[in-house]
This record gives structure tokens, sequence and C-alpha cells, in this order.
């Protein structure tokens, strides 16, 4: 009896310690690879910047007499802005001029001193006499050349009266009107380059380097959703030549052509880069791809068997990504794949 009893647990053991063939497959659902082409647009947010932007201030003390723009109103470079009341500045310049004429007077009188001295008879004149008379000529050029810096000088504020726009722009609000006394601190109104206009942002260290390998279009989105009508204008401004380590990102500056100030300094933008050749590989779900420290894989069913195959991402479309390293009609795991391991059985559930 006791022998009889052994052999049921013998064979109840054995089954335990050898599951069947069907126990040991592991459920997967699987998804056929095709051709297909990456994706690889760009989309960053941006902020509108001007390329120049000038504070306006005088550079002397006077009473504003004209105001010549208008507030917001494009002004060209060299057009006047302010006038200062130039009455004592005009006075000094005349000034300066009466002194010039005394000091060439004064020069002339030495000269036709010195003819004089130089025509008499050498036995009435003295050394002395030559000396005094060559001091006296080298003296009135020398106030003739004072005379002149002095003039210069009256002429430059003289000129300073008039407040011209340094550069070409919009014009911002005017700080002060007619009749206010100003000073060099005075902040008069500020101008800001709006043709062309630049789009700051950053990009990932990753894109950086994808920019030496591809060519793009580039497309700017405005606020309410539209498309800048003159995103075709854009051209590369400026990278920065570092990367930023705490973000890992680079700075980076695209101009535009502006010819109707739609865009504004301060604007939020996105900035679009699309691809102009199509990256083309096969398409695999991205749910699929694994990675290690070699980089990424799938695993690719064949029979019965899982194979694990090293693939490059060479970009995304929609929910897949374009890679290199499988073939169209490859059967790539989707769903079980972290249950998987090289040469493992599976078994598909839907493909």
């Amino acid at each position: 009896m006791k022998n009889f009893l052994v052999i049921p647990i013998f064979l109840f053991a054995l089954f335990l310690a050898c599951p069947s063939q069907a126990a040991q497959l592991i459920n997967v659902t699987a998804r056929k690879a095709q051709e297909g082409s990456a994706d690889i647009t760009k989309e960053y947010i941006g902020t509108v910047e001007a390329i120049q932007r000038v504070t306006v201030r005088p550079e002397l003390s006077a009473k504003i007499s004209r105001v010549h723009f208008n507030e917001g109103s494009y002004v060209k470079a060299g057009s006047t802005l302010f006038s200062l009341e130039s009455s004592q500045y005009k006075a000094n310049v005349d000034l300066r001029k009466a002194q010039l004429a005394r000091s060439e007077a004064a020069l002339d009188r030495a000269q036709k001193y010195m003819k004089r001295l130089k025509a008499a008879d050498k036995k009435s004149i003295s050394a002395s006499d030559i000396d005094n008379a060559d001091n006296d000529i080298k003296q009135a050029q020398a106030s003739i050349a004072e005379a002149k810096a002095n003039l210069l000088l009256a002429q430059i504020d003289l000129n300073r009266t008039r407040i011209t726009a340094p550069i070409s722009g919009v014009t911002g609000r005017a700080s002060f009107t007619k009749g206010n006394y100003i000073t060099t601190n005075s902040e008069l109104t500020s101008i800001i380059q709006m043709n062309p206009i630049r789009v700051a942002f950053s990009i990932s260290e990753q894109d950086y380097a994808s920019w030496h390998n591809n060519s793009y279009t580039t497309e700017l989105i405005l606020s309410d959703g539209s498309s800048y009508s003159e995103s075709g204008s854009g051209k590369m401004d400026f990278a920065d030549n570092s990367v930023n380590t705490s973000t890992g990102t680079v700075s980076m500056r695209w101009s535009f052509t502006n010819n109707n100030n739609i865009l504004l300094p301060g604007a939020m933008v996105r900035i679009v880069f699309k691809p102009i050749n199509e990256t083309k590989g096969v398409l695999v779900p991205q749910a699929s791809v694994l990675s290690d420290l070699d980089g990424n894989y799938v695993f690719v069913i064949e029979g019965d068997t899982a194979k694990i195959k090293r693939v490059k991402s060479l970009g995304t479309s929609g929910e897949n990504m374009v890679v290199s390293g499988v073939k169209s009609g490859d059967i790539v795991a989707l769903y079980g794949i972290q249950s998987l391991s090289d040469g493992a059985k599976v078994n598909i559930q839907d493909k």
C-alpha cells in the first residue's frame, strides 16, 4: 500500500517540474514594420527682439523750442527730433568768430612788421628786434589755432541744439514737450529698429548637432495661431559659440523682414523649422523601441522566437519612429516586451 501511494506523488511532482511548452511562451502583441518618412519638424518658443534700440538723450542743457516728430512714427536716421533754444549757443559762435578774426589781424600785423624789419638797414635794427617780431608772429599763430578750436567747440554745441535720430526706426513716447528745460540726464524718447527684426530662442544640444546635416524652411506662428506672411525671409543672425551647461541648450537668433511692423519687440512667437528633404527609413511604433547602454533596439519576431535588433533613430512620424536596422515587413514586438529577452519564445496575440 505504501509503494502504491508513492507513484502518484512522484508523477505530480514531475508535472510541476516540467511545465508544458504552451506555458513557456510569452504573450506579446506585434506590428509589421513598413517604409516611411520621418517628420523632423522642429518647433521652439521665441521672443521677438529689436536688433537696435536707442534711448535719445541731449548732449547739453537747454529749453525745448520744438518737437518735430509724432509719437510712434517712423523716422529716418539723421532726421530732426527736437530743437532746443539756441540763442546762447549762436552768440557763443559769434564770439568765437570775433576772437578768431582778432587773432588773424594780430598775425597780419606781426608779419607786416617783420617784413619791414627785414627791409630796413641792418645797422638800424638789433637782433632782439628780429627775435621779438618772430615771437609776435608765433604767438599770433598760436592764438589763431586756439580761436579755431574754440570756434569748433562752440559750433559743436550749437549743432547739439538740433537733436537728430541716431538710427532709423519707430519712435516711442516723447517724455518732454515744448517749453521744458532738459539736461544731459533727460531721456527724451526711444527709437526701435523694426525692420529687420529678430527672434531669439534656444535649441537643445542634440538639435544643434543636426543643423549641420539638414536644410530647413522657416515659419513663424503668431500669437493668434496664424502664419507670419514674411516667414520666408528668415535667416540665421546668431548662434552662440557654447552650450549653456545648466540648460543643455544653445542660444539662437533668426532675423526677419518686418515691412508692416507686425512683429513687435517682446512678443512671443513659435518658430517652426521644416526639413526641405525627407528622411526615409522604416516605421516602427515608438513604444516598441527600448534602450540600454549600447543604444536603441527592438525585438523582431522570427517564427516563435524574439531576437534583438539594434536600430538607429532617424526621427519620428506621429506615434512611430523612423529607424534603420530593421526591414520593411519585419514583425516587431510591441506590448509584453518587458518580459522578453534575446531568444525568448513568444505567442503573438495581435499583429
